[in-house]
């Protein structure tokens, strides 16, 4: 599903023209620590249940180059706590392929 997302994302950009443009694009995506009696995901750890968790996607597309950063960060009410981790998160990086079709 989250591949769909990110597709209909870059066709609705890749219409308007770009040149040496940069355009920066931020969602949030729960993080599923545990799945409760439904099979349904939760956000929260049991120690800590008013924490919740999420990945902030960051999506640049720069030229013809597109990049991902999913950053795990935490939200409690309105407060955003951000890892302190040197690293060990997504990245994805790609190419932007025009075809006449």
């Amino acid at each position: 599903m989250r591949t769909i997302q990110i597709f209909i994302l870059l066709i609705a950009i890749l219409d308007i023209p770009q040149k040496n443009a940069e355009k920066t694009f931020i969602g949030y995506e729960k993080i599923c620590w545990q799945k409760n009696e439904k099979d349904t995901c939760e956000n929260y750890l049991n120690e800590i249940p008013s924490q919740k968790w999420y990945h902030e996607n960051i999506l640049k597309i720069r030229n013809d180059s597109v990049f991902l950063d999913k950053n795990p960060i935490s939200k409690v009410g309105k407060k955003t706590y951000y890892s302190a981790s040197d690293g060990g998160f997504y990245y994805y990086s790609g190419v932007i392929k025009r075809t006449n079709s």
